[in-house]
């Protein structure tokens, strides 16, 4: 990639851009943002850049790949002081090259990610560069009240059949994997699993996040009865459900559940390209 800026370069991130990356982590979704925390991790998995101005952090991304052979893009941000310059633009041409060029050497099967639905930059970026949405979600949240009602659930170990209702992929907080057992593996390690009155869920860790496979009008009320014991404390929790379950969303409105906004369509959108456009 050509970047005609001689003063930008975009290199792996070191340990000694940990300060600029949590100055932007604190700068984005008015500091309620994970990448401060990821940091090690990211860090330590590898494909996690940086955009270097000036020498300053600028921005940053991080590629991770995913079970069936998927390299997931996520945690681009720009610094608020150095937006409107193209930089998001710089690192995501700087990342989907790195990824065409790895499903053309046959090394993944295809690249992914998903955004907010309102978020407008980047979703033209990517459909200006060969992604297409390939699956549709809703996320609502919840504030825990001084007079809920509790049901404690049973720890229980993910397994693979307990996502036998899942049509795509599986929600893991913001991250989403195949429906695969090959998946299984990568949902152990990133999730905790839950059962109440027969009803499987799991928590995405370590977010306040929560996906039921089986949700539906019977089950609903035990189920946040559960979340309501396993977020005591938290203040509040967000649930992922599908957009095929649409029917259930007044059924959560009804029960204190809140949308950031107020959307007639799914606000979670799953991005992929396949390497053959853009």
């Amino acid at each position: 990639m050509n970047i005609k800026d001689s003063d930008i370069t975009i290199r792996l991130a070191a340990v000694s851009d940990r300060s600029g990356i949590e100055e932007i982590s604190s700068k984005t979704w008015d500091g309620d943002d994970y990448l401060a925390a990821a940091f090690e991790k990211f860090h330590k998995d590898g494909y996690f850049y940086v955009l270097i101005y000036k020498n300053k952090v600028a921005g940053c991304a991080k590629m991770t790949l995913f079970p069936e052979h998927i390299l997931w893009l996520e945690a681009l941000r720009i610094h608020p002081d150095f937006q409107g310059r193209g930089f998001g633009r710089d690192l995501y041409d700087f990342c989907t090259e790195i990824g065409i060029a790895m499903i053309r050497d046959r090394e993944i099967g295809a690249m992914e990610f998903s955004t907010y639905y309102t978020n407008s930059g980047s979703i033209a970026m990517a459909e200006k560069g060969g992604f297409h949405v390939i699956e549709k979600l809703f996320v609502l949240t919840y504030e825990l009240k001084a007079n809920e009602e509790f049901a404690e659930p049973k720890p229980i170990r993910p397994q693979y059949s307990k996502y036998s209702k899942c049509r795509g992929h599986i929600p893991i907080g913001w991250h989403f994997v195949k429906n695969s057992k090959a998946s299984m593996p990568y949902i152990v390690d990133n999730t905790k699993g839950y059962e109440t009155d027969g009803i499987y869920f799991h928590l995405a860790q370590p977010y306040n996040s929560c996906y039921c496979p089986e949700l539906d009008v019977n089950n609903f009320k035990i189920f946040q009865k559960a979340l309501n014991f396993v977020f005591k404390g938290e203040g509040h929790y967000e649930i992922m459900l599908e957009d095929s379950k649409a029917t259930l969303i007044p059924l959560l409105l009804e029960s204190g559940f809140q949308f950031w906004e107020e959307p007639k369509e799914p606000n979670v959108l799953i991005f992929g390209h396949d390497g053959k456009s853009g």
